[in-house]
C-alpha cells in the first residue's frame, strides 16, 4: 500500500501520547514520517520507543528537528531499535520529525510500532532530585526521592559543576555547543534565569567548581591543571560579582569547598590528597585542614550546616578502595564512610547536602553493570550508616541503555541538587534557545555509557 507520508513535507502530525503502527514493506525507500509541535507548553521531553515485536527484519526510529523539508536538519542522527528507548529534548515553538523505516529488507505483512510519551508532570516537593545534563541542549530532569521517576523536565544548561542555597537559588556553570564553558547562571528555586555572568575561567583549566556559603553567595575556583595560582571570584545569589579575588598558594585545583559563612575556603590540587585552607578574611594561606592521604586523590569536597567537611578520597589503584572521610572545621577525623567494599564496579560522580541541613549527604556513584546506572547514597552524618539507596538508569546523550524499563532517565556526569522549596504543576520557565546537541549514532561505550566530559583525576 502505498503511504501519503513518505517525506518531511508529507509527515502526519501527531499528539501525545501517539502509537503508530505500519508495514514496514510500505516504508521501503522513503521511510514513514511523522511530526510533532508541543503546544501550549512543552514536555522537556518526548520519550520514543520501538516495540520489539518483529522476529528478524529490524524497525529503526530516527529523530530529526528542522523545518518540513525533504531534508530537514538532523537532530544529532538520535536513532534507536528495538533494543532501548530514547529521549528527544523538545521546545514550545519547535516541530520534531520522526523518521519510521527498516534496517533490513522486509516482506509484505511486516508490521512494526513505535510510541512517543512525555513524562509525568506532577508537583516536585522538597527534597526531590534535580539533575542537569552534561550535553549541551539536553535539559535538567527531576526525579522524586523515593522511586527515581522522572517528574518534571525543565530548561536547564549543561554543565559539570553546580551548588545551591538554602533558598533554593542554583548557581550553574553553562556549557555552549562545543563543551566549553561559556558562562555562570543562577537560577531561583523555580528554575527563572536571574543572571547570567561571563565565565571565571582561567587559562589551563577545563571547570569551575562552585560552592555556597549557606546565606546568599557563591564561591568559584577554576578546576585543572593552569600554570598560575588559582583565582577564587565570589558571585551574590542576585547575580552581582564581587570586585574581591583572592589567590590561592599554589596550582592545579581538584576540588573547593567553601565554609558556612564564607570564612574559610577548603581546597585541593593535583600531586597530593592534602586538604588546603585559604583564610578569605586576609587573602592567606593557613594550616591545612587535613595531610596527605598516600595513594589517594580528592575527587570532592562539600562542606556541611555544621561546619565540617566531607572530602571523597579516590584510590589510584582500584575504585574499591575509596573512602569518605568527614572531618570538623578544626580539621579532627569525625567519621569514615566505606563505598568500595559495598558498591564495586562504579566511578564516583558528585556530592550534594540534603535538606535536612548536616544530619545527611548524598553520593552519586555511575555503575556500568548489568546496565549503566546512577545510583545515589544518602549517609547518615549520626553514625555513618546509610539511609536510603535509589538506582536508576542512565539516559546518556538521550540514549537509554539496552534493557532499560524505563522511558526517561538522568544523564550520567553532572552535579545534582535537591529542591529546596516545592515547584507547582505548572511551572512558566522561560525558554532558552539552543544549538542542538549533536551526537553519533548510538554506538555504547562502556555498555552505552560516553565517559566525554567528566572532570581530571589528580592523579
Amino acid at each position: 500500500m502505498s503511504l501519503p507520508n513518505t517525506s518531511a513535507g508529507t509527515a502526519i502530525a501527531l499528539t501525545l501520547p501517539a502509537s503508530v503502527t505500519i508495514d514496514l514493506y510500505d516504508a521501503i525507500g522513503t521511510g514513514a514520517w511523522y511530526s510533532y509541535t508541543p503546544a501550549v507548553i512543552s514536555p522537556g521531553f518526548v520519550g520514543a520507543k520501538v516495540l520489539p515485536n518483529l522476529p528478524s527484519d529490524e524497525a529503526q526510529l530516527t529523530a530529526y528537528q528542522g523545518i518540513a523539508l525533504a531534508s530537514p536538519s538532523q537532530f544529532g542522527t538520535m536513532r534507536i531499535d528495538s533494543t532501548a528507548p530514547m529521549q528527544v529534548p523538545v521546545l514550545l515553538g519547535n516541530t520534531y520529525y520522526w523518521k519510521f523505516e527498516s534496517t533490513g529488507a522486509p516482506t509484505l505483512g511486516t508490521p512494526a510500532t513505535f510510541t512517543l510519551v512525555a513524562p509525568s508532570k506532577s508537583p516536585a516537593g522538597i527534597g526531590s532530585i534535580v539533575i542537569p545534563d552534561d550535553g549541551h541542549g539536553f535539559p535538567a530532569v527531576v526525579m522524586r526521592q523515593s522511586d527515581g521517576e522522572v517528574i518534571r523536565v525543565v530548561e536547564f544548561p549543561a554543565g559539570e559543576h553546580g551548588d545551591v542555597l538554602p533558598d533554593g537559588t542554583m548557581c550553574v556553570e553553562a556549557r555552549n555547543s562545543s563543551a566549553i564553558v561559556d558562562t555562570i547562571q543562577i537560577f531561583s528555586s523555580q528554575f527563572l534565569l536571574i543572571a547570567d555572568r561571563p565565565s571565571l575561567i582561567q587559562p589551563g583549566t577545563f571547570f569551575q567548581a562552585i560552592a555556597a556559603d549557606g546565606i546568599d553567595t557563591f564561591y568559584i575556583v577554576p578546576v585543572g591543571s593552569a600554570a598560575s595560582p588559582p583565582e577564587v571570584r565570589a558571585v551574590s545569589s542576585a547575580g552581582v560579582v564581587s570586585g574581591t579575588v583572592w589567590t590561592l598558594s599554589g596550582v592545579g585545583t581538584t576540588a573547593m569547598a567553601i565554609s558556612p559563612g564564607g570564612a574559610t575556603l577548603y581546597w585541593s590540587q593535583f600531586g597530593t590528597a592534602a586538604v588546603k585552607r585559604h583564610d578569605m578574611g586576609s587573602d592567606s594561606a593557613v594550616s591545612d585542614l587535613a595531610a596527605d592521604v598516600a595513594g589517594s586523590a580528592v575527587a570532592e569536597l562539600m562542606a556541611l550546616a555544621d561546619g565540617s567537611v566531607v572530602v571523597y578520597y579516590e584510590k589510584a589503584s582500584t575504585r574499591t578502595d575509596d573512602f569518605l572521610r568527614q572531618y570538623s572545621a578544626a580539621g579532627a577525623t569525625l567519621r569514615d564512610y566505606a563505598v568500595g567494599t559495598a558498591y564495586t564496579g562504579f566511578t564516583f560522580n558528585h556530592m550534594a547536602r540534603d535538606p535536612d541541613g548536616a544530619a545527611s549527604f548524598w553520593t552519586w556513584f555511575s555503575i556500568f553493570t548489568p546496565l549503566p546506572q546512577a545510583m545515589f547514597v544518602q549517609y547518615a552524618t549520626v553514625d555513618g550508616s546509610v539511609l536510603q539507596s535509589l538506582t536508576v538508569d542512565i539516559f546518556e546523550h538521550g540514549s537509554g541503555p539496552t534493557g532499560t524499563t524505563q522511558q526517561f532517565g538522568p544523564s550520567q556526569s553532572c552535579p545534582f541538587f535537591f529542591l529546596h522549596q516545592p515547584i507547582p504543576l505548572r511551572l512558566s520557565v522561560p525558554v532558552l534557545s539552543y544549538t542542538p546537541y549533536t551526537t553519533p549514532l548510538r554506538t555504547p561505550t562502556k555498555r552505552g555509557i560516553n565517559t566525554q566530559g567528566r572532570r581530571p583525576h589528580a592523579r
